[in-house]
């Protein structure tokens, strides 16, 4: 070693400004990366990861019945928050099932808790959303149901489209430009719309979002991004934060 060296090394614990908790439904190497490239240095991530390897009735019950497991590993490993990512899950029984998940995820970790959905209609609600288009990786009845149980909730889908796949192997491999044209064309056609909904984690890239925003002159609400505002926001790390995207400008 050389002993003129007198760099210090930082006194720093992992996440000490705040540890954010991810139950993904899958793997979640775009939602590491998003997070990691947008965050503060000092913010944290901690994941607990699902066996959901397609959309399907048998991976989504058995990912439910290990939600609990999943937050609880979470609060023991210190996370300060939890985060379940995946609509998916909650799509059979729409937004009564969705409040239950959350309710059940709060009270096993004893952390303030959120789901994907209803981080989504928070998120809408702080860009004054209530019409939007909606595109998905998915087939057209798993996007169809998306945007009634948006529906449930007051979120008027103009427009909708999914790219047919339901696969994790295969939409996660899917181009960037395929939803920046999928949601060109819908506001194109859609033009009373007040923004573009992209929910899916493994999918897109939350550097773009700028200019997804700019081609289709609407906010563009990616599930990526709703959780990254949803964790700063409830850790109460109040500085707008530019280059990805109109929602994480409002902290």
């Amino acid at each position: 070693m050389n002993q003129t060296d007198s760099t210090p090394i930082p006194d720093q614990v992992f996440g000490e400004r705040g540890r954010v908790g991810l139950i993904a439904p899958s793997t979640c190497e775009r939602a590491a990366k998003d997070f990691y490239q947008a965050v503060p240095d000092d913010i944290g991530l901690i994941i607990a990861t699902l066996a959901v390897s397609k959309i399907s009735s048998n991976d989504v019950e058995l990912a439910l019945k290990g939600i609990e497991t999943a937050a609880k590993q979470l609060a023991d490993t210190g996370a300060d928050i939890v985060f379940s990512a995946g609509i998916p899950l909650v799509l059979e029984g729409g937004i009564e099932a969705d409040r239950k998940l959350k309710t059940q995820i709060t009270s096993v970790s004893g952390l303030p808790s959120i789901t994907d959905l209803n981080a989504a209609l928070l998120a809408l609600a702080e860009i004054n959303a209530t019409r939007i288009v909606l595109c998905t990786p998915f087939d057209t009845p798993t996007t169809d149901r998306i945007a009634e149980v948006l529906g449930e909730a007051g979120i008027e889908v103009l427009g909708s489209v999914g790219a047919g796949k339901m696969k994790q192997k295969d939409y996660a491999l899917l181009k960037n430009g395929v939803f920046a044209d999928m949601a060109y064309e819908l506001v194109s056609a859609n033009p009373k719309a007040d923004a573009v909904y992209i929910p899916c984690g493994r999918i897109g890239d939350i550097r773009l979002t700028d200019a997804l925003e700019n081609r289709c002159r609407r906010p563009a609400i990616t599930a990526n991004g709703l959780f990254i505002w949803w964790a700063l926001k409830t850790l109460k790390v109040n500085n707008p934060i530019e280059g990805y995207g109109k929602l994480l400008t409002l902290l």
